[in-house]
């Protein structure tokens, strides 16, 4: 499947003339939107390349890609080496889907392409909350997000050990290296 994501304007129009929006302004289109199912992403055109730029880096050096879309967060508290320290606030994607982008000739669009067959569960976040909260998420990795995401989101949200808090209403795009992964998992 693909996507068309427009690049927000970083000026406006005002009385006639362009006029340069605020870095707040831009900041608040940074975000992305759930419409009737559909994500609709707000970033400037210099990101989406060097997003671009950095995920072709790292499939010549290393043969994986670096980007996804990233659909919704979870949200979880880290116990800190000291006890008597507050808790460190951790956010990750939950599921993430490897895409490429591409510019359209001759607009301000660019499509995302994807399989979302590829669609994956971020398990690098829940084995790392397992490590320092000893709480198993296994149950969650049998289930497919691609045909049975409600089923995903209800067993997580059933699990009344874990203060873990998701939200299905954020997506992103970005760049992530699954080095750790390979870590945790030699970890278990």
């Amino acid at each position: 499947g693909s996507i068309k994501a427009m690049t927000n304007i970083t000026s406006k129009e005002v009385d006639g003339k362009k006029v340069r929006l605020t870095d707040e302004e831009i900041k608040e289109n940074a975000d992305s939107k759930f419409t009737n199912g559909i994500v609709t992403l707000f970033t400037n055109a210099s990101t989406i390349k060097q997003l671009v730029r950095k995920d072709l880096t790292s499939k010549e050096e290393t043969g994986s890609p670096t980007l996804y879309l990233a659909l919704g967060t979870i949200t979880g508290f880290n116990p800190g080496i000291n006890p008597n320290a507050p808790e460190e606030k951790l956010v990750a994607p939950f599921l993430l889907l490897p895409v490429t982008v591409s510019k359209d000739r001759g607009s301000e669009a660019y499509t995302l392409k994807y399989d979302f067959e590829s669609l994956m569960l971020n398990k690098t976040f829940f084995e790392y909350y397992k490590v320092r909260k000893g709480i198993s998420f296994d149950y969650l990795y049998s289930i497919d997000p691609a045909t049975e995401y409600t089923t995903l989101v209800n067993e997580l949200l059933k699990n009344t050990e874990s203060d873990l808090i998701l939200d299905q209403k954020k997506a992103f795009l970005a760049n992530f290296s699954f080095s750790h992964m390979v870590m945790w998992q030699d970890v278990v």
